[in-house]
């Protein structure tokens, strides 16, 4: 009746009662008397008027009473609005899906217990109890719906083992996007979304949109911590960013965790089998108002191939996990670097260059290049280094063309003055020295008397050969040069400026008259120097960074590195162009369990991918049948997780009556209770009640009140 249920239904067969005052009226109304009287006629249109309304008086007081006793009856059977939106209605018609995050900020301990080791019990809470009637699907965030199934809880109790922390490939918000299609599909009932999580800013990165599905009702059980006071190391950079045995850089570690704390972080360097190879005493980190800080260590990293940098947190905190972090580097072996000696090339400022690449000349071992001097090239080298004043003959810059289109690495410094030269060259000649260079050099008219110092670029600060060192504008800004090649970028695409000139507070347009480029051309790279190392144009040569940028330009990419570092959650990819007619890899995991991994073609190249890198640590890479390590691949946990970033549970799911947010299962089950409960409508019709009481009264004494007034 009205939408409403009534708690004592049977209250309501006492409603005829109501009709009482009426019955009442009827049996016991008597008659007036009649008594003559002489003369009535100045009397009689007043005695007409007054029984008139005395007789509307008495009806509408007998509606009263008669309302008045059928309200009172309706109170007595207590109206209630029985919700519709009941979570955890009985009955086997129920279906639901229990989403719970298994990430690994779900590590957290909060009271000597894991919040991962709480949502467990929860679940299982759950299944024995509000949903032991109905039809479950459990995900995790490793888990899709894809493929699985809706299940009893029996079912799923009986085969239940604990939950472990997963690394998770799309955010915890796709999976409960994929739990409400589930549940689309389910005939139109009772359906409930249960997600248990920390609600980590990472696993929501965006709340969910509005459920068409009027059926649907969620549940969150919002485990996150309240005052967060873990630290994590979130990164661990290396400047130069290419490993190298012998050249001083250095080791920044980055940590992340309540503004204002300070951690000691210690650095140490292992191989492999775990053996210490380098330990760099403790930096004490303190943390600014943002939560994170950056502690660098000096690193002058050993010859050892393959080699471990760990950086570790020293005390305990709630999430041990992210206290310490690993770095896998390969040292490679000695790369081989030809310096030519052709015509066109400069003799003079190649013993600057030969000294810049192997200050050692070839007595240190550890030494990263093995230079030689040659005419031409070999073709087994890692990279050449040609200094010009003019141009080499076609065949020989033919020649050049090819080995860097084959993916070899040359490096071109050229003397101020080759734009003439170019000018004059035969347009064969031109056009194969202009497919290295970024332009074809501009002969200028005049050549203003002013000294330029280096300036950072954007591409600079990206490419691994300059990354951390061509990014720090005050040094840069003592490399000083008075002429340079004048050239401009033809194509963007492939070519790059990583040092740009400025002469005095004016800079120089990005795109024109820079101190080096970087060209792609085919599968291999040239750099480009707009000068030569020579005393009286440029201080280049004595410049500190002179040598790490030539030697980094002459290592191998770092795209080819046999170290490689991800995080957990994604599958191992590995390819080598040495490996190219392997079919199988032998691979071993941080647990010591052997895989034979087949390969497969990937737009050209042969990899090898595996996807069963559940734990982090490091696997090893062998060829079939060989014990030496081909390549290793380092899986890290999340940093990001380390962060302690949470988003409100009510922030993220839609605000209406089909959602619940609790803080735990026994909040969540004493909101249950009372929004299940039947909500009593009464109080509308007591105030009916009264205020008909209010009228009866008045009613009832209309003749007194009116007769006082009359004395008045």
């Amino acid at each position: 009746m009205f939408g409403l249920d009534f708690l004592f239904l049977t209250a309501l067969w006492a409603l005829p009662l109501a009709a009482l005052p009426l019955v009442l009226h009827l049996l016991y109304r008597r008659k007036s008397p009649v008594v003559l009287f002489p003369t009535l006629r100045f009397i009689k249109s007043s005695l007409q008027q007054t029984a008139a309304r005395r007789k509307v008086q008495k009806w509408l007081l007998l509606a009263v009473r008669m309302l008045l006793l059928a309200l009172l009856i309706w109170a007595v059977a207590q109206p209630a609005k029985m919700l519709a939106s009941r979570f955890f209605a009985s009955g086997g018609s129920s279906a639901a899906v229990i989403v719970v995050d298994t990430s690994w900020s779900m590590e957290y301990r909060q009271n000597q217990v894991a919040l991962l080791t709480d949502a467990d019990g929860i679940v299982q809470e759950l299944l024995r109890g509000e949903l032991r009637d109905g039809s479950v699907m459990i995900l995790t965030s490793g888990a899709a719906a894809r493929g699985r199934q809706f299940r009893s809880s029996a079912e799923l109790l009986a085969q239940w083992t604990p939950l472990k922390p997963q690394g998770a490939t799309v955010p915890l918000v796709e999976r409960v996007q994929e739990a409400i299609e589930a549940l689309k599909e389910q005939p139109p009932t009772q359906k409930l979304l249960i997600i248990i999580s920390d609600f980590q800013t990472r696993e929501f990165p965006q709340g969910l949109t509005e459920m068409a599905d009027k059926d649907l009702r969620i549940v969150a059980l919002d485990l996150h911590p309240e005052r967060p006071r873990s630290a994590g190391v979130t990164k661990i950079a290396l400047e130069p960013a290419e490993a190298m045995a012998g050249i001083r850089g250095s080791a920044e570690v980055t940590v992340a965790g309540a503004a204002g704390d300070v951690r000691p972080v210690l650095l140490r360097v292992k191989s492999l089998d775990g053996k210490e190879l380098l330990a760099r005493p403790p930096v004490m980190a303190t943390l600014d108002s943002t939560g994170h800080a950056q502690s660098r260590f000096d690193l002058e990293l050993p010859g050892e191939r393959w080699q471990l940098v760990e950086a570790k947190l020293q005390g305990d905190d709630p999430m041990p996990w992210d206290d310490s972090r690993v770095m896998a580097l390969e040292i490679p072996t000695q790369q081989r670097v030809t310096v030519l000696e052709a015509a066109g090339v400069l003799a003079q400022p190649g013993r600057i260059v030969k000294l810049a690449l192997d200050p050692n000349d070839g007595k240190l071992d550890a030494w990263p290049l093995k230079v030689k001097v040659a005419a031409v090239l070999a073709g087994d080298e890692s990279a050449a280094v040609a200094l010009l004043d003019k141009l080499p003959d076609v065949q020989t810059l033919a020649r050049w063309n090819e080995y860097v289109g084959q993916g070899g690495t040359l490096v071109v410094m050229l003397r101020p003055g080759f734009e003439d030269a170019f000018a004059a060259a035969g347009e064969l000649a031109k056009r194969e020295m202009e497919k290295l260079l970024p332009s074809r050099p501009v002969v200028e008219a005049g050549v203003e008397d002013r000294v330029y110092h280096g300036m950072p670029t954007g591409a600079g600060r990206v490419e691994s050969s300059t990354k951390g060192l061509a990014d720090d504008a005050k040094n840069l800004a003592t490399l000083q040069v008075r002429r340079v090649v004048p050239m401009t970028v033809a194509d963007s695409v492939k070519t790059q400026v990583l040092i740009g000139l400025a002469a005095g507070d004016r800079a120089a347009p990005v795109d024109r008259n820079a101190m080096l480029y970087l060209k792609r051309v085919g599968s291999g790279r040239v750099f480009v120097w707009a000068c030569v190392p020579e005393g009286f144009n440029t201080n280049l040569g004595t410049h500190s960074l002179f040598l790490p940028l030539l030697v980094n330009q002459c290592m191998r990419a770092s795209s080819a590195s046999g170290a490689k570092n991800q995080e957990i959650g994604g599958a191992l990819v590995w390819d080598d162009p040495k490996l190219a007619e392997e079919k199988e890899m032998d691979l071993r995991t941080p647990g010591d369990v052997a895989f034979r991994v087949p390969g497969s073609v990937r737009d050209g190249r042969r990899v090898f991918a595996f996807d069963k890198a559940g734990e982090p640590g490091i696997y090893r890479w062998y060829r079939v049948g060989d014990h030496a390590v081909r390549g290793v691949t380092n899986v890290t946990l999340p940093a990001e997780e380390s962060e302690m970033s949470y988003r409100p549970a009510e922030g993220v799911l839609p605000q209406d009556e089909r959602t619940l947010v609790a803080r735990s299962l026994a909040e969540m089950q004493g909101k249950v209770a009372r929004i299940s409960q039947p909500q009593p409508k009464w109080s509308l019709p007591i105030a009916i009640a009264l205020m008909l009481l209010c009228t009866e009264g008045l009613l009832s004494t209309e003749s007194r009140i009116w007769a006082w007034f009359k004395r008045k």
